[in-house]
C-alpha cells in the first residue's frame, strides 16, 4: 500500500503521522513528490496508492490539479496539509478506517 505526499520539502512529520495510523501488519510505502521539477507534473499515481496528502506550501497548482484528478478517478481520498499539524493529524485519523480497511 502506498501513501503519496505531494509538495513540501520537509515531510518527515507527515510520514511519521501516516505510519502511526497504519496497522502494524500493513506494508506501508510512503512516496514523496516535491513538485519542484516539471517532470513531477507528468507522473501518474501508482496502482497501489490509497491516500494522497497535499502539502499546500510549495505546491504548484497544475501539479495539484493533475494529481487530484487522478485521485478522484481512482477513488483515492485526499488530505490537504497546511502549516498546523493538529488539523491534518485529525483528518488522517478520521480517514484511518477508510484508507487501511
Amino acid at each position: 500500500m502506498t501513501v503519496l505526499i505531494v509538495g513540501g520539502d520537509r515531510v518527515e512529520a507527515i510520514r511519521q503521522a501516516v505510519a502511526k495510523i497504519a496497522p502494524e501488519e500493513t506494508t506501508l510505502r510512503v512516496e514523496h513528490w516535491p513538485g519542484r521539477k516539471a517532470a513531477d507534473a507528468r507522473r501518474s499515481l501508482s496502482a497501489g496508492t490509497r491516500l494522497v496528502v497535499f502539502v499546500c506550501r510549495h505546491l504548484s497548482h497544475p501539479l495539484m490539479l493533475k494529481v487530484r484528478k487522478q485521485a478522484d478517478e481512482l477513488g483515492v481520498p485526499v488530505v490537504y496539509c497546511r502549516r498546523t499539524a493538529p488539523g491534518w493529524q485529525a483528518e488522517l485519523a478520521e480517514l484511518r478506517e477508510h484508507v487501511f480497511a
